[in-house]
């Protein structure tokens, strides 16, 4: 199955978990440019409205992606306002890089929490909507990949 391209961003409504910097920032600011209305979510709210720019397609929505109730919380507040997405794309990350011999378990356990567990917490909150929508895509990016996955 393959997923259909995106002609006509204005009519995109986009989730973006992970957007106050790099290249998350840098996708979120390109389909805002392209027409997007563009939800904007990450830790930092300083940095995402500086991202953001005041755009007025775009909406802030501060949350820690290792925190379940702070997406949880984002996604009420975006199906509220939007009644829904076309794309919800998570590049939250943490790296740290570290020797097998020196491994900080706490530092682990975050990255594992936000790389991977809240990966699944965004899907779980995000999915079910876009089966109601009949339509939608929910995008993961690794650092070292990008995973796409049509819904239906």
């Amino acid at each position: 199955m393959s997923n259909p391209a995106i002609t006509d961003w204005r009519v995109c409504r986009v989730w973006l978990l992970g957007a106050s910097s790099g290249i998350g920032a840098a996708l979120a600011s390109g389909v805002l440019l392209r027409g997007a209305r563009v939800a904007f979510s990450a830790r930092n709210a300083e940095r995402l409205n500086a991202v953001a720019a005041d755009a007025e397609r775009a909406v802030v929505l501060p949350c820690d992606a290792a925190d379940e109730d702070g997406p949880r919380a984002a996604w009420a507040t975006l199906l509220a306002t939007w009644s829904g997405v076309d794309l919800a794309i998570y590049v939250a990350a943490d790296y740290l890089p570290m020797r097998a011999w020196g491994i900080d378990m706490p530092q682990a356990r975050r990255m594992i929490d936000i790389n991977l567990v809240a990966a699944v917490v965004f899907a779980r909150g995000v999915v079910p909507q876009l089966l109601r929508q009949k339509r939608g895509q929910i995008v993961r990016r690794d650092r070292r990949y990008i995973q796409r996955a049509k819904v239906l």
